[in-house]
Protein backbone atom coordinates (compact mmCIF):
# COMPACT_ATOMS: atom_id res chain seq x y z
CA UNK A 1 0.00 0.00 0.00
CA UNK A 2 2.89 2.31 1.09
CA UNK A 3 4.78 1.61 -1.96
CA UNK A 4 1.58 2.11 -4.47
CA UNK A 5 1.15 5.59 -2.43
CA UNK A 6 4.80 6.38 -3.82
CA UNK A 7 4.41 5.41 -7.14
CA UNK A 8 1.92 7.86 -7.32
CA UNK A 9 3.93 10.66 -6.33
CA UNK A 10 6.51 9.92 -8.37
CA UNK A 11 4.58 8.62 -11.04
CA UNK A 12 6.75 10.13 -14.65
CA UNK A 13 3.78 10.49 -16.44
CA UNK A 14 3.32 13.52 -14.61
CA UNK A 15 5.86 16.18 -15.20
CA UNK A 16 7.44 18.16 -12.01
CA UNK A 17 6.83 21.78 -12.62
CA UNK A 18 10.64 22.54 -11.98
CA UNK A 19 11.44 20.51 -14.99
CA UNK A 20 10.26 23.25 -17.02
CA UNK A 21 13.15 25.47 -18.63
CA UNK A 22 11.22 28.51 -19.79
CA UNK A 23 12.76 31.80 -20.86
CA UNK A 24 9.96 34.93 -21.25
CA UNK A 25 8.56 35.32 -24.97
CA UNK A 26 10.21 38.64 -25.95
CA UNK A 27 11.27 38.34 -29.87
CA UNK A 28 9.68 36.90 -33.24
CA UNK A 29 11.98 34.10 -32.88
CA UNK A 30 11.28 32.66 -29.92
CA UNK A 31 7.39 33.22 -30.16
CA UNK A 32 7.57 31.11 -33.86
CA UNK A 33 9.78 28.65 -31.70
CA UNK A 34 7.67 27.96 -28.82
CA UNK A 35 4.53 27.80 -31.36
CA UNK A 36 6.66 24.96 -33.41
CA UNK A 37 7.06 23.41 -29.56
CA UNK A 38 3.55 22.95 -28.70
CA UNK A 39 2.79 20.78 -32.11
CA UNK A 40 3.91 17.78 -29.58
CA UNK A 41 1.65 17.22 -27.36
CA UNK A 42 4.21 16.44 -24.17
CA UNK A 43 5.34 19.45 -24.69
CA UNK A 44 1.98 21.30 -24.84
CA UNK A 45 0.86 19.15 -21.98
CA UNK A 46 4.35 20.04 -19.99
CA UNK A 47 3.75 23.40 -20.47
CA UNK A 48 -0.12 23.81 -19.43
CA UNK A 49 0.99 22.03 -16.25
CA UNK A 50 3.61 24.32 -15.73
CA UNK A 51 0.93 27.14 -16.28
CA UNK A 52 -1.57 25.83 -14.53
CA UNK A 53 0.80 25.75 -11.64
CA UNK A 54 1.57 29.51 -12.02
CA UNK A 55 -2.10 30.83 -11.88
CA UNK A 56 -3.97 31.37 -9.00
CA UNK A 57 -7.07 32.87 -10.92
CA UNK A 58 -10.28 31.30 -11.11
CA UNK A 59 -11.71 33.12 -13.68
CA UNK A 60 -11.39 32.57 -17.92
CA UNK A 61 -10.11 35.75 -18.95
CA UNK A 62 -7.91 36.01 -15.57
CA UNK A 63 -6.11 32.87 -15.96
CA UNK A 64 -5.61 33.92 -19.38
CA UNK A 65 -4.15 37.35 -18.44
CA UNK A 66 -1.82 35.12 -15.87
CA UNK A 67 -0.83 33.45 -18.56
CA UNK A 68 0.14 36.40 -20.82
CA UNK A 69 2.19 37.98 -18.36
CA UNK A 70 3.76 34.95 -17.63
CA UNK A 71 4.79 33.67 -21.15
CA UNK A 72 5.59 37.21 -22.91
CA UNK A 73 7.43 39.99 -21.64
CA UNK A 74 5.58 43.27 -21.54
CA UNK A 75 8.00 44.77 -23.99
CA UNK A 76 7.21 42.30 -26.59
CA UNK A 77 3.65 42.21 -26.77
CA UNK A 78 3.15 45.83 -27.68
CA UNK A 79 5.11 44.55 -30.70
CA UNK A 80 2.04 41.98 -31.35
CA UNK A 81 -1.48 42.52 -32.63
CA UNK A 82 -3.96 40.02 -33.37
CA UNK A 83 -4.34 40.44 -37.20
CA UNK A 84 -0.72 42.10 -37.67
CA UNK A 85 -1.93 45.27 -38.78
CA UNK A 86 -0.70 47.91 -36.66
CA UNK A 87 -1.33 52.07 -36.52
CA UNK A 88 1.56 52.96 -39.19
CA UNK A 89 4.01 49.70 -38.95
CA UNK A 90 3.57 46.36 -39.40
CA UNK A 91 3.37 44.60 -36.54
CA UNK A 92 3.79 40.57 -35.34
CA UNK A 93 0.05 38.63 -35.92
CA UNK A 94 -1.04 36.89 -32.97
CA UNK A 95 -3.32 34.92 -35.24
CA UNK A 96 -0.95 32.70 -36.65
CA UNK A 97 0.35 31.05 -33.42
CA UNK A 98 -2.62 28.60 -34.14
CA UNK A 99 -0.82 26.61 -31.08
CA UNK A 100 -0.46 29.12 -28.69
CA UNK A 101 -4.47 29.53 -28.86
CA UNK A 102 -5.40 26.31 -28.32
CA UNK A 103 -2.68 26.24 -24.86
CA UNK A 104 -4.53 29.79 -23.96
CA UNK A 105 -7.87 27.74 -24.50
CA UNK A 106 -6.99 25.22 -22.45
CA UNK A 107 -6.18 27.80 -19.61
CA UNK A 108 -9.32 29.77 -19.84
CA UNK A 109 -11.12 26.27 -20.12
CA UNK A 110 -12.69 25.99 -16.19
CA UNK A 111 -15.28 23.60 -14.82
CA UNK A 112 -17.97 25.89 -15.35
CA UNK A 113 -16.67 27.56 -18.64
CA UNK A 114 -15.39 25.80 -22.42
CA UNK A 115 -13.30 28.17 -23.70
CA UNK A 116 -13.46 28.39 -27.32
CA UNK A 117 -11.29 30.03 -30.32
CA UNK A 118 -13.81 33.11 -30.36
CA UNK A 119 -13.05 33.96 -26.82
CA UNK A 120 -9.45 33.68 -27.35
CA UNK A 121 -9.81 36.00 -30.63
CA UNK A 122 -11.15 38.32 -28.62
CA UNK A 123 -9.41 38.20 -25.60
CA UNK A 124 -6.14 38.91 -27.52
CA UNK A 125 -7.58 41.92 -29.46
CA UNK A 126 -8.70 43.45 -26.38
CA UNK A 127 -4.78 42.47 -24.15
CA UNK A 128 -2.56 43.61 -27.40
CA UNK A 129 -4.87 46.57 -28.37
CA UNK A 130 -4.23 47.62 -24.37
CA UNK A 131 -0.77 46.13 -24.35
CA UNK A 132 1.47 49.32 -24.65
CA UNK A 133 -1.02 50.62 -21.73
CA UNK A 134 -0.14 47.33 -19.61
CA UNK A 135 3.65 48.17 -20.38
CA UNK A 136 3.24 51.42 -18.99
CA UNK A 137 1.92 50.46 -15.70
CA UNK A 138 3.95 49.96 -12.63
CA UNK A 139 2.81 46.93 -11.37
CA UNK A 140 0.83 48.17 -8.90
CA UNK A 141 -1.46 45.20 -8.38
CA UNK A 142 -2.29 42.22 -11.29
CA UNK A 143 -4.53 42.60 -13.91
CA UNK A 144 -8.23 41.27 -13.38
CA UNK A 145 -11.49 41.39 -15.59
CA UNK A 146 -14.16 43.49 -13.84
CA UNK A 147 -17.42 41.77 -14.86
CA UNK A 148 -19.92 43.06 -12.38
CA UNK A 149 -23.48 41.83 -13.31
CA UNK A 150 -25.70 45.44 -13.76
CA UNK A 151 -28.92 45.71 -11.44
CA UNK A 152 -30.68 48.27 -13.41
CA UNK A 153 -33.81 47.77 -15.60
CA UNK A 154 -33.15 47.52 -18.95
CA UNK A 155 -35.38 49.29 -21.66
CA UNK A 156 -37.37 47.57 -24.36
CA UNK A 157 -34.25 49.23 -26.93
CA UNK A 158 -31.23 47.90 -24.66
CA UNK A 159 -32.99 44.51 -24.50
CA UNK A 160 -33.16 43.95 -28.22
CA UNK A 161 -29.25 44.36 -28.12
CA UNK A 162 -29.15 40.95 -25.87
CA UNK A 163 -28.75 37.73 -26.73
CA UNK A 164 -32.41 35.62 -26.97
CA UNK A 165 -31.34 33.61 -24.42
CA UNK A 166 -30.61 36.29 -22.13
CA UNK A 167 -33.77 38.11 -23.39
CA UNK A 168 -35.80 35.20 -22.65
CA UNK A 169 -34.15 35.14 -18.77
CA UNK A 170 -34.82 38.84 -18.59
CA UNK A 171 -38.98 38.51 -19.69
CA UNK A 172 -39.09 35.47 -17.23
CA UNK A 173 -37.95 37.62 -14.23
CA UNK A 174 -40.09 40.42 -14.75
CA UNK A 175 -43.25 38.21 -14.61
CA UNK A 176 -41.98 36.37 -11.46
CA UNK A 177 -41.54 39.99 -10.57
CA UNK A 178 -45.02 40.82 -11.73
CA UNK A 179 -46.80 37.87 -9.97
CA UNK A 180 -44.63 38.32 -6.65
CA UNK A 181 -42.92 34.69 -6.96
Amino acid sequence: MLQSRLNSRTDPKQPMISDVDFKQIDCLQSLESFNEKLLDKEYQDKMYQWLNAQITEVKSENRMTEAIDVLFTKRFMTKCSWTGVGRGSEKIAMMRMVNISKLFRRVGTTASIVVNQRMVMLFFMKKLRNAVRRSEMKHLRRSTSHNVPSHKRRSDGARRHLTHHRADDLRDQEKRDKWGE
